[in-house]
């Protein structure tokens, strides 16, 4: 046992890029030598508080009544662990170990004469079920209202043992278990049990009213899909969650609902943004976070409002470089003193003494001084010494604060517009409310722009238009009239989309916007979505990871392969697509993982199209990659699935997840395989329910056409003889043709390509026979070619250009 004497000056010196210890006194420490795992508390029947601190090969008891003086009292040896934790009930402790090879079961240590140094302990391996014995756990959590012990992370079973202690004091017998997902830790308050389903990203809640007939009543995957520990107020109205990941967060759940949690905010330790520290623990006290932060030491973070969690306290007890799994493992925040507890992987036990303050909060909006729309992405800056930020979301909210009040400078910022800083009175325990704008440097100039379905000139309500650059993006929403306007559009040149859900989109590149703007769009009804702009289509998680996003994809690779490919389809309108889990870096990091993950388009009408000509086309990106040494074959399909309301089709099932095939397209003709009603629906599934494998996709492009195009032959003209050789072809195609009488003036043969787009159109002389040769400069793909006469299809079919 080594104790550190001038802690504070020791420690300084071997960090000069300590962080600031907010708001917390250091007291006392102990250097155990062996490395250190968690850390709980005791009160003594006396008064005499201890802390109780698990090593890698023993369980220590540390006398902390003289928080400036603590000393050793007791100790227990243990199989060698880098897992060990320790709850109390009573006058004893509960000890489990978590380490390849342990058999301590659960280990029993009677505290009664712990003060003379006298500790009598015993290990229980437990039967649970026929040739099911607890040898060993991860982490146990003791309800003291009602004396029962859950163990969760056990060889025995992968559910939360529950064990009744309270009957005989000293000794446990196993009732139940809650679950069957492995749960890596576990918490119960009241009626409800909280499982942290580690492997799984999953938080889930469990109604143990009946504990012999527990019911899972809601579940959410947390932030970072690692979820490692979670604990509730007293009143089970909210959850704290830690995932286990470099640069995750602490965050705060809305549970007056069990069966819909709400993300209310996310709380990182803002002087190590992006250095890979990790969360570790969580333990809420009084609307206090107190978690153990890995690098970054112990945090406090005031809770009273879950949407504005603001740091009060910190203290560092680790002096190296931020980031990884060394440092604070665990935090005791429930001694009667106050004092907290907290246990380094190598630096042992630390006694601290919070000044416990609530935050002084900062909120409001910002809004443009001249439109007085809200502003996006305003950064919002106090000049203090702690480190805070915050931005403004779409609506113009911010919120932000901090540990200590005072009078500041507040600086709002923004490109494009003046700098504001006011001079604001932050108070601990207020939320200040400043709402305030910002003055533009832009000149501004009115936009309006009407929409009108093409052929009748009739206003298209609710469609959209956006116009973007690099430092504007302007979604205007058109009113019932089809008319949306916008005063004060920054001057400059601008890509223009235009889309609303039943219609074809328009696309403008490159407009300039110098003065008074007004433009007419002509939309064609129809069905095109490049995903530009959002019209509405639904993603539905039911994995731990990878769910669908509207977003400009981020590139990914595993293994030397593209994972994602970190661009959207070639040859749609925008940049953006939907894909699975978008967060980048390595493709294991966001992919499907331990489910599946659906994406739905809105419905769409088809009942006026004419079903022999109706073709549904889009363009997808897939990866499906079994990891070396860990996974089996890779077999888990992308599948599209058709609807109509009544019956279901599949049109593909993609199981080939080749990267080096890029976004590949396909299309079908549909009115063959289900009948088309008002009620159609597209369905995009995909899926990781294979060990060891990386799933990723990508969907883009889609598009359906009625009247243009058809995937088979089709001769709607009595007598028409039509011959297309060769197809597919790699130069030209030849097409010969024989009518029964000379077609009419106008009769054309035309060449479509997935989009509805017209490639190649040439006129027919008027004879009777002739032959067409063409195609020799179309590029790989598939095409559609149709014949019109009288502007009405008498013939079409489908081309592939190898």
């Amino acid at each position: 046992m080594l104790r550190i004497i001038f802690f504070c000056l020791v420690f300084t010196s071997l960090s000069a890029s300590l962080s600031a210890q907010l708001n917390m006194i250091f007291r006392d420490s102990i250097d155990f030598v062996d490395a250190t795992t968690d850390v709980w508390g005791y009160v003594a029947p006396d008064g005499t508080e201890y802390a109780i601190v698990g090593l890698e090969n023993s369980v220590r008891f540390v006398d902390v009544s003289d928080p400036d003086n603590i000393t050793e009292t007791a100790s227990i040896p243990g199989q060698f662990s880098r897992w060990r934790d320790m709850k109390t009930f009573g006058e004893y402790a509960y000890v489990v170990a978590d380490e390849s090879g342990t058999t301590e079961g659960l280990t029993i240590i009677d505290l009664s004469d712990l003060a003379n140094g006298n500790l009598d302990f015993t290990h229980n391996n437990y039967e649970i079920a026929p040739g099911a014995i607890l040898n060993k756990a991860h982490n146990l959590y003791i309800d003291t209202t009602k004396g029962y012990a859950f163990i969760a992370g056990s060889n025995a079973s992968n559910g939360s043992l529950v064990f009744d202690i309270a009957s005989t004091p000293g000794e446990a017998t196993y009732i139940t278990t809650v679950g069957n997902n492995y749960a890596h830790d576990v918490y119960v308050n009241g009626n409800l049990l909280y499982a942290s389903e580690i492997n799984d990203g999953r938080l889930s809640i469990w109604d143990i009213s009946d504990l012999n007939n527990s019911v899972e009543v809601g579940a959410t995957f947390t932030p970072f899909a690692f979820t490692h520990n979670a604990w509730s107020t007293p009143d089970n109205q909210l959850v704290f969650t830690t995932d286990e990941r470099g640069n995750a967060s602490v965050a705060a759940y809305d549970i007056s609902d069990p069966a819909s949690p709400e993300l209310l905010d996310e709380y990182r330790p803002l002087y190590s943004l992006g250095t890979n520290t990790f969360p570790h623990n969580v333990h809420v006290q009084d609307d206090y976070l107190f978690t153990s932060y890995y690098t970054d030491g112990i945090t406090v973070v005031d809770a009273s409002e879950p949407t504005n969690l603001i740091e009060v306290g910190n203290w560092d007890t680790w002096p190296n470089p931020p980031g990884g799994t060394e440092g604070n493992w665990g935090a005791y925040p429930f001694l009667p003193s106050g004092l907290i507890l907290a246990s380094d992987r190598t630096f042992g036990l630390f006694v601290l003494e919070p000044n416990l303050l609530r935050a002084a909060r900062l909120e409001g909006t910002i809004t443009d001084a001249e439109g007085g729309n809200p502003l996006n992405n305003v950064s919002v800056d106090i000049d203090a010494i702690q480190d805070n930020q915050a931005n403004t979301n779409a609506a113009g909210f911010y919120a932000t604060g901090l540990g200590n009040g005072g009078l500041y400078q507040v600086t709002f910022s923004k490109e494009g517009f003046l700098p504001l800083t006011l001079e604001l009175e932050l108070t601990n325990g207020t939320t200040l409310v400043v709402d305030t704008s910002l003055t533009s440097t832009q000149i501004r100039h009115a936009f309006s722009g009407t929409v009108i379905e093409e052929g009748t000139s009739a206003g298209i309500p609710t469609s959209q238009i956006l116009l973007q650059n690099e430092a504007e993006s302007i979604t205007l929403t058109a009113n019932d009239n089809g008319i949306a306007a916008f005063d004060f559009v920054p001057e400059g040149t601008y890509d223009v989309y235009v889309a609303r859900w039943g219609y074809r989109e328009d696309f403008i590149e490159g407009l300039v916007i110098d003065g008074t703007t007004n433009l007419t769009f002509e939309l064609p009804i129809g069905y095109q979505d490049g995903f530009q702009i959002d019209q509405g289509w639904t993603s539905i998680q039911e994995s731990a990871t990878g769910i669908w996003e509207r977003d400009l994809p981020i590139g990914t690779s595993a293994f030397g392969a593209e994972g994602n490919p970190g661009m959207d389809a070639e040859d749609d309108l925008g940049i953006y697509a939907y894909v699975t889990g978008n967060r980048g870096g390595s493709a294991g990091f966001d992919d499907i993982d331990d489910g599946t993950t659906i994406l739905k388009s809105p419905i769409f009408d088809l009942n006026a199209y004419d079903p022999s000509s109706v073709v549904l086309s889009y363009q997808y990106w897939y990866f499906n990659f079994g990891v070396p040494d860990i996974g089996g074959d890779p077999n888990d399909p992308l599948v599209i699935t058709l609807s109509n309301g009544l019956n279901s089709v599949e049109l593909a099932s993609y199981l080939d997840g080749d990267p080096g095939l890029g976004w590949r397209a396909d299309s079908f003709f549909i009115g063959d395989s289900i009948e088309l009603t008002d009620q159609m629906q597209l369905t995009v599934t995909t899926s990781d329910l294979g060990p060891g494998n990386i799933v990723e996709g990508g969907f883009d492009d889609f598009f359906i056409a009625g009247d243009l195009i058809s995937s088979t032959e089709r001769i709607t003209l009595a007598g028409l003889e039509v011959q297309l050789a060769p197809n597919p072809s790699d130069a030209d195609f030849r097409l010969s043709y024989r009518f029964p009488t000379a077609p009419t003036a106008g009769t054309r043969v035309e060449i479509i390509d997935l989009l509805g787009r017209s490639v190649f159109q040439q006129r027919l002389a008027p004879f009777t026979n002739g032959m067409l040769r063409f195609g020799a400069d179309l590029p790989q793909g598939t095409f559609f070619l149709r014949i019109l006469q009288n502007e009405q299809l008498i013939y079409s079919t489908k081309l592939l250009k190898q």
